[in-house]
């Protein structure tokens, strides 16, 4: 149906009109989520990521998902390069709670983003980096297990790359090839 819709909205006027008409059956019909649905949809096509992930976590919100639907909003968004929405729907499964089954793959996919945002700014700061760096210490001490998998890599990468800090990013590899459980891949 929404392959079909594109080709009859081939024009802006045509999908801000139908964006108009799906908002307002929309608040009309609060209980019909499929209206919201459809919204998130033409946001996108819009590139109003930011407006879709409201519609998204109103669906989450509706059918108890805990996350689940933003959460792939957030790697949708990731995908696409839409790093500031990305980051707001990761934040908001984030902010659920640690209890909720998607608060870890959140918090982990959440590094990836801004890593990825970090390096396509070619105007980036040293706060920026910081900013970054924090965040990878934070979850790897709330998560230790990851000491020894791909986001210790990524760090040390941040570590060599943007913070310039050669000697910790070979720390945090020689940890990471001195554990007895690390992956495969760190031990060559």
């Amino acid at each position: 149906m929404k392959s079909a819709l594109l080709r009859i909205l081939n024009k802006p006027e045509k999908i801000d009109a139908f964006k108009l008409l799906v908002s307002k059956k929309s608040k009309e019909n609060q209980d019909i989520i499929a209206y919201t649905d459809l919204l998130a949809w033409v946001l996108v096509q819009q590139k109003d990521y930011e407006g879709a992930f409201l519609q998204i976590k109103t669906i989450d919100n509706k059918l108890n998902e805990q996350g689940r639907r933003v959460l792939g909003f957030a790697r949708t968004c990731l995908r696409e390069n839409q790093y500031k929405a990305s980051i707001l729907a990761y934040n908001s499964v984030i902010d659920l709670g640690n209890d909720m089954p998607f608060f870890q793959t959140a918090k982990g996919e959440k590094l990836i983003c801004l890593k990825r945002q970090l390096e396509k700014n070619p105007h980036y700061t040293t706060a920026d980096v910081e900013a970054v760096e924090k965040e990878y210490e934070s979850f790897l001490t709330d998560f230790p297990a990851f000491r020894i998998r791909e986001q210790m890599r990524e760090y040390a990468d941040l570590e060599a790359k943007y913070a310039h800090n050669i000697d910790k990013a070979i720390s945090l590899l020689k940890e990471v090839t001195n554990a007895n459980n690390a992956e495969r891949m760190f031990k060559g």
